[in-house]
């Protein structure tokens, strides 16, 4: 039984979800105590609330004996100290990960950027550029120097000295795209980075963008192209690999060798049989050349072009080159582009694993700063400076004993306080390879920059049981299906497995509500047409099932392509239709003569009821067992743990 499936279950089951108006919270109100554990009514409340509304309603003290059995399991856990173990905490903590989430991200920067998202989506867009590299965290005088350069270029271009082609091949740093003239092909949505992304659908065709910097650098791009997107499309191809080093004759060769394979396909060969003989794609050569579904921007740009001017269903094209060697491809199938509906979930998944995601983080913290009311006194930040060390590019000498000294602060954020010994040790853990001895107020500014961001979400999850009762619970229900999930597995699931006598003897104790009914004992047989009659006999002699067989087998010494089987079955009603419709009570009952192979049972004998033995049940035997041990268990606990309900709280719940 998997662990995530079992909770996730457990939530559901328990409604453990945030449909419960906040105003019907109520954490004063004390409705139980079991043992010497307080349960508020607002904890019960959300159960019954999410599922009293089913088709289904139970009253509200049908419930109460749920959820009495429920913490009465998580009591006795957290009592043998489960909530202290790490792998518990350890496990807690990766879903309230998870659970914080939402809290960090605004709505509606998201779909805005769900919505830019979609809407280019329609379309792809070819873009050429030139490219100045430029590392992030670069120093003033590197990033100016690589702006004048690139402003320099477009200058040049500009004024019509080059054309763009013509310092994208001499001056980009891209090196793979410069020999391509800064082409990078048709592309879409999520394929580049943001801001590149943007620049380029925000440029008409033929125009070029202003200067614009991303991770990798400053760019200028030109838009060459834009059209409505071909959606997705599979094909099948044949590919004859062309060395990158190869000769004139090895030239010579590969382009005789596919335009041989074209000839064939005319003449009717089959392009499966083809792609599996000559593909030098051993991957997709197997599969008849079939490849993966993909969109705009995923193959090169010949083979891209090649596939989607392909009209209809088995269409293929004529050889074509691409960096890789001589292609013929086969239309297999297309999708048109999806509606917003369709693709929203992609996008919101696409979204969260995109640098674009922080802009939403972004608006959280500054809304976040000014409701608690952030205040950052940077002249602190002087301080670190004195300890930066001139020598080294990785390592800020701040000791122990020289952190301790510091004592002014850097933040004041709600009713916290955060001192520059915090910044200090935060400075030191992740100074990492950023460290510019030149230029240390830029990169101790950056730090802080992120200290205070993340000094802003800490302080917040500190605040989301307290301003979001929803989140309060959450977290509780994952706690508490944790520790359910943990000792119940040790007390009941786990232990009816492992526990062999027990089963046995639960077995013995309720195998009579396990029976079979009235059944027939019977062997199968299957023989060749020619050796039937022969084969009767042996089975009339019903013998076991290894000895029937052997003599059967006797039969053919020398025909090889004989087949035999023979097989002991007990067979109820309503497991063949030909033998419930039969008088026969022994004997012969031919079954099925097909392709001279003929099917017939040996009919035994009638059986009468009896217990089903524990191997042929044992799963629902052992699911009875797990119940037992649970029911035995819950009695052991109401004896262990006193319960006691405030009846004025229960009746308020309606």
């Amino acid at each position: 039984m998997k662990k995530n499936s079992v909770i996730i279950l457990f939530l559901l089951t328990l409604s453990f979800s945030s449909i419960a108006q906040e105003t019907n919270y109520d954490d004063n109100s004390i409705l139980m105590t079991i043992g010497n554990k307080k349960i508020a009514k607002g904890e019960f409340y959300r159960i019954y609330s999410k599922n009293n509304t089913n088709a289904e309603v139970k009253s509200v003290k049908e419930y109460l004996t749920l959820f009495e059995n429920f913490k009465l399991k998580v009591i006795e856990a957290e009592n043998l100290g489960l909530d202290t173990l790490k792998n518990f905490k350890r496990e807690l903590s990766g879903y309230i990960v998870q659970l914080e989430k939402p809290y960090f991200t605004d709505s509606t920067v998201d779909e805005k950027l769900i919505a830019e998202a979609y809407e280019r989506s329609k379309y792809d867009v070819r873009v050429s550029h030139i490219l100045i590299k430029l590392a992030p965290d670069a120093l003033p005088a590197d990033t100016l120097k690589a702006y004048n350069k690139i402003k320099s270029l477009l200058n040049s271009i500009n004024t019509k000295k080059s054309t763009f082609e013509e310092v994208a091949k001499k001056n980009s740093d891209d090196t793979y795209t410069a020999t391509k003239k800064g082409d990078l092909g048709f592309f879409t949505v999520f394929q580049m980075v943001h801001e590149f992304e943007t620049n380029a659908y925000n440029t008409k065709v033929e125009e070029i963008s202003k200067i614009f910097r991303t991770k990798f650098g400053y760019h200028i791009l030109k838009v060459t192209d834009k059209r409505p997107a071909f959606g997705e499309i599979k094909v099948a191809h044949i590919m004859v690999a062309v060395p990158e080093n190869a000769d004139s004759t090895k030239k010579i060769e590969t382009r005789k060798k596919i335009e041989d394979i074209y000839k064939q396909l005319q003449n009717g060969e089959n392009f499966a049989n083809l792609a599996l003989k000559n593909s030098d794609d051993k991957g997709s050569a197997s599969k008849g050349g079939e490849l993966d579904w993909f969109g705009t921007g995923r193959m090169v740009p010949e083979f891209e072009a090649a596939a989607f001017n392909l009209k209809n269903k088995n269409d293929y094209t004529q050889p074509i080159k691409t960096n890789f060697g001589w292609h013929i491809i086969k239309l297999i199938d297309k999708k048109e582009p999806k509606s917003l509906q369709d693709q929203k979930e992609y996008i919101k998944n696409k979204l969260s694993k995109d640098a674009r995601a922080d802009q939403s983080r972004v608006v959280v913290i500054s809304r976040l700063s000014k409701e608690y009311k952030l205040k950052t006194n940077t002249e602190q930040l002087k301080e670190i400076y004195k300890f930066y060390d001139t020598k080294s590019t990785d390592i800020i000498k701040l000791t122990d004993s020289i952190i301790n000294t510091y004592t002014g602060v850097v933040l004041t954020l709600g009713d916290t306080i955060i001192y520059l010994k915090d910044f200090a040790k935060y400075i030191r853990t992740h100074a990492g390879k950023d460290v510019r001895s030149e230029n240390p107020d830029v990169f101790v500014y950056n730090k802080f920059k992120k200290f205070t961001d993340d000094c802003v979400i800490n302080y917040e999850k500190t605040k989301l049981e307290s301003k979001y009762p929803d989140f309060k619970y959450l977290v509780k229900e994952y706690h508490d299906g944790i520790l359910l999930f943990d000792l119940t597995d040790k007390t009941v699931w786990s232990k009816a497995i492992s526990d062999t006598v027990g089963l046995e003897n639960f077995y013995q104790k309720n195998k009579s509500k396990f029976m079979w009914d009235s059944r027939l004992d019977v062997t199968y047989y299957t023989v060749p047409n020619t050796y039937y009659q022969k084969a009767i006999k042996i089975a009339e002699k019903q013998l076991s099932q290894d000895k029937a067989l052997a003599e059967l087998q006797k039969l053919a010494k020398k025909d090889t392509s004989a087949v035999f089987l023979v097989e002991d079955k007990k067979i109820s009603k309503g497991d063949n239709e030909k033998i419930d419709n039969s008088t026969i009570e022994k004997g012969i009952l031919e079954l099925e003569n097909v392709d001279n192979v003929v099917k017939f049972i040996y009919i035994k004998g009638k059986l009468q009821p009896m217990p089903k033995e524990l191997n042929e049940i044992k799963g629902l035997i052992t699911a009875d067992y797990q119940n037992y041990l649970e029911q035995e268990w819950i009695k052991e606990l109401r004896n262990k743990y006193k319960i006691e309900i405030n009846n004025d709280v229960l009746n308020s719940i309606k």
